[in-house]
């Protein structure tokens, strides 16, 4: 999956629409809204939070939607030559009494870019309209490479925030944030929005989305693109799948006006990049076409669409940042890479040697913690032969991790079948996708 890059972050967008009907409807229809209450973060995509526009942004993973993400492992970056100064405009879901506001300047790269951190800013709030009304809220000054709570003396109304980034910490070609945060009560009432429905031009061509109560299911061009999952309306939260065989899952918010889609795509549980678009009122319509499906699947929904909230402090940050890492983390976890297998195999490919080479590393330095390993098979053969399977799968990755130095007593391997699949078993792609083995490190 490829993202094409802007400063700025007018919307283009395109529908997403989706198969997996049984599935989703088992798992969805019964979820939990996906607002936030007052005791969270309003500043996050959960909470419905969007950022609207940027005056630079650098661009994949270093965009201005990362900054509300939850997590402070990726963030914004200004582009190259143009530190500061930058500007944000973020909408909010509904009116807020704003009490504190957070910038997080931890996992900056400080240590190769010295001065990266943002510094002096200027923070504006309005109930008026994402163009006018702002007024002074606050004037800060954010900590070097750390994280900074600043509280309001008077707590404001706001709908609208525009932060200005006016200085770094001295370099001169740079400026990085890593996450804001921003806490109050909510007032007024909720505004009804347009549904989430529709056809959109984005980033990844055009898409198509269609919804029934909750549940959205969609297809998009870009690399024939399928997708299901849920919205509350204005968050909406799916899992893709592309050719390749490829999935992953995505965080998009619906503005206010009810025209255009913004968030992130993650791959493997990583922030790849935004994924934006706009809603189409003209003739253009998608390629692509939303497969059908012919049974309903009745997989019990296991959190494959949860987000990445992974928080570190100031006094983890490495000397060295390393931008890509093959491991990620999620609050206190280790999550690692997929093993596949071939269809009726419990046979490791010798492809994947170096990837289990990898993680072996990574658990030798844990000596505290467990290894959960969870075999998953396709749809193809009967459930009790897939339970079996899946549990061969798992035994044989802890069979090699045994051979190569892990200390079997941290093992525990578990067989799940069929019955959390993470693509459609109607499809050669999907099957292909599910016919693997998860590792988690607790």
């Amino acid at each position: 999956m490829t993202m094409s890059t802007r400063g700025q972050l007018t919307i283009k967008g395109r529908l997403l629409t989706g198969w997996w009907w049984g599935f989703v409807l088992t798992v969805f229809l019964a979820s939990a809204p996906l607002l936030a209450d007052q005791d969270k973060d309003l500043l996050d995509l959960e909470s419905g939070a969007l950022a609207l526009s940027a005056t630079t942004q650098f661009g994949g993973r270093w965009n201005v939607q990362s900054l509300l993400s939850g997590s402070n492992t990726t963030g914004w970056s200004s582009s190259r030559g143009h530190p500061y100064p930058n500007d944000f405009v973020i909408e909010l879901p509904r009116q807020y009494l704003l009490k504190s506001f957070v910038v997080d300047n931890t996992g900056t790269e400080e240590s190769s870019f010295r001065g990266i951190s943002g510094r002096h800013f200027v923070l504006y709030g309005s109930t008026t309209s994402h163009e006018e009304g702002f007024d002074l809220i606050l004037d800060g000054e954010a900590a070097k490479g750390d994280r900074k709570v600043f509280l309001l003396e008077e707590p404001t109304e706001v709908r609208w925030l525009k932060l200005e980034v006016l200085s770094n910490w001295g370099n001169s070609w740079h400026t990085q944030i890593m996450e804001l945060e921003a806490y109050g009560e909510p007032v007024g009432a909720v505004t009804q929005q347009r549904p989430i429905q529709g056809i959109y031009s984005t980033n990844f061509g055009l898409m198509r989305l269609e919804q029934s109560a909750n549940v959205v299911i969609g297809c998009y061009d870009g690399d024939n693109g399928t997708l299901s999952g849920r919205t509350d309306g204005r968050v909406l939260k799916f899992q893709w799948w592309e050719d390749g065989p490829t999935a992953g899952i995505a965080f998009l918010v619906l503005s206010s006006d009810g025209n255009s889609l913004n968030g992130l795509w993650y791959k493997r549980r990583q922030v790849k990049g935004i994924w934006y678009g706009r809603r189409v009122d003209d003739e253009r319509r998608p390629q692509c076409q939303i497969p059908v499906l012919d049974a309903l699947v009745t997989s019990i929904y296991d959190a494959s669409l949860s987000v990445p909230k992974e928080k570190i402090s100031s006094d983890q940050v490495q000397e060295e940042t390393v931008l890509e890492k093959p491991l990620e983390e999620e609050t206190g976890t280790t999550i690692f890479q997929d093993i596949y297998f071939d269809t009726d195999s419990a046979e490791i490919k010798p492809q994947f040697e170096t990837k289990l080479r990898e993680i072996v590393a990574a658990i030798q330095g844990q000596p505290s913690q467990k290894i959960i390993i969870e075999g998953h098979t396709d749809s193809t053969y009967t459930r009790e032969y897939n339970l079996e399977l899946s549990l061969r799968r798992a035994q044989a990755v802890a069979g090699w991790l045994i051979e190569h130095g892990v200390d079997a007593s941290r093992l525990k391997a578990k067989g799940y079948g069929d019955f959390r699949p993470i693509a459609d078993n109607k499809t050669e792609k999907g099957r292909a996708l599910n016919r693997r083995v998860e590792m988690v490190l607790k």
